[in-house]
C-alpha cells in the first residue's frame, strides 16, 4: 500500500497538467506543483480556498455555470474557460472534473485536471480574426464588382429581415420541391406586380439556387416572401459544407465553376438576373436570399 501511495504521489508531483482535489463543496484539498509555472500561485496559496476564486469576474458566465452545475450534480464534465493568473494575466483552461465515491456510492471528493491551452487558443483566435478580415475585404470586392448585387454576410445578423411569408416553406430534395418553389415564386411575383420578363428571370434564378442546395447538401429548405412595395424574396437554406473563403470569387463570379461544397454552377447566372443576393456560408451550411423588386433599382 505504501509503495502504491508513493507512486501516486510521484505521478501527481510530476504531472504536466494541474491536478486538483476538491472536497464535496469545492474546497481545494490538494493541488499539484505544476500550478505554479502556469498560474503563479504556490500550492499552499490555493489549498483551503474554494475553486470559485480562479475564474475571475469577466470569465464566460456560461462556462462558470457549467462548472457549478457539474459540481452540484456530482457528475463528470469538461469545459474550456478563461481563468486568471496571480498577476492578473488571463489563460485558457481546458478543465475536466470527475467525482469520486466510496464503496457505498457516497461522494467523497472531486479530481480536476486542467491543461493550459492558451497558446492554442490564441492561435485559433488569430486565425479567426484573419478569416474575418479576409471575408470583410472580399465582401467589399464582391459588392463592387457586382455593382452591389452580391452581399456577403458575415453572420446570420447580416441577412436581411424576412418579408411577409407568401406560402408554406418547402423541403427541397432530389425527390421534389424545386418545381413547387419556382411555382410559389411566380405567384409571389404576380401578386407583387413584377413584370413578366423580370418574373421569368427570377423564377429561373430561384430554380438554380434550389438546385445548388440539393446538389451540394442533398436537401434544403425554401421559402417565399413579399411586401407591399413590390419586392419578392426567396430564402434557400442548406446544411452542406458551405463555400470556402478561397473559393468564393470563382464560385460566385465564374460561369460554370463547381467544386464540392460550393454553390458553383449557376450562381453567376443568378447574379446577372436578380436585384440582390445575400449570401451566408460556412461550415454549418449556406443561406441564399434572392430579392427582386417590382422595378429595377436605380444604380447607386
Amino acid at each position: 500500500v505504501y509503495n502504491s501511495q508513493k507512486k501516486i504521489q510521484v505521478l501527481l508531483e510530476n504531472a504536466s497538467e494541474v491536478i486538483t482535489i476538491y472536497d464535496a463543496d469545492g474546497t481545494v484539498k490538494y493541488v499539484s506543483p505544476s500550478i505554479t509555472p502556469i498560474l503563479g500561485y504556490a500550492p499552499e496559496e490555493i489549498i483551503g480556498r474554494n475553486c470559485r476564486f480562479l475564474p475571475g469576474e469577466v470569465t464566460d458566465a456560461r462556462a462558470v455555470h457549467l462548472v457549478r452545475d457539474g459540481l452540484w450534480e456530482e457528475r463528470d464534465f469538461r469545459v474550456v474557460l478563461r481563468n486568471y493568473c496571480k498577476d492578473g494575466r488571463p489563460f485558457w483552461n481546458d478543465l475536466t472534473i470527475s467525482p469520486v465515491r466510496d464503496t457505498g456510492g457516497t461522494l467523497t471528493h472531486f479530481i480536476g485536471v486542467q491543461t493550459d491551452i492558451t497558446v492554442r487558443r490564441q492561435a485559433e483566435d488569430a486565425f479567426s480574426l484573419a478569416v474575418m478580415h479576409q471575408q470583410a475585404t472580399l465582401r467589399d470586392v464582391l459588392s463592387s464588382v457586382t455593382e452591389g448585387r452580391l452581399i456577403l454576410c458575415m453572420s446570420p445578423a447580416d441577412l436581411p429581415p424576412s418579408l411577409t411569408r407568401f406560402a408554406d416553406p418547402i423541403l427541397l430534395s432530389a425527390m421534389g420541391g424545386i418545381r413547387e418553389l419556382r411555382r410559389q415564386s411566380v405567384g409571389a411575383c404576380q401578386a407583387a406586380g413584377i413584370p413578366d420578363l423580370r418574373l421569368c428571370d427570377f423564377e429561373m434564378a430561384v430554380g438554380e439556387a434550389a438546385m445548388n442546395a440539393v446538389v451540394h447538401s442533398d436537401t434544403g429548405m425554401g421559402g417565399v416572401f413579399l411586401d407591399e412595395r413590390g419586392t419578392v424574396q426567396v430564402w434557400v437554406e442548406d446544411k452542406g459544407k458551405g463555400i470556402a473563403v478561397a473559393d468564393l470569387p470563382n464560385a460566385t463570379l465564374r460561369r460554370g465553376y463547381s467544386t464540392s461544397g460550393t454553390m458553383g454552377h449557376g450562381f453567376k447566372m443568378i447574379l446577372s438576373v436578380v436585384d440582390r443576393v445575400h449570401l451566408l456560408t460556412g461550415g454549418a451550411g449556406t443561406t441564399v436570399v434572392i430579392e427582386q423588386d417590382r422595378t429595377h433599382p436605380m444604380p447607386v
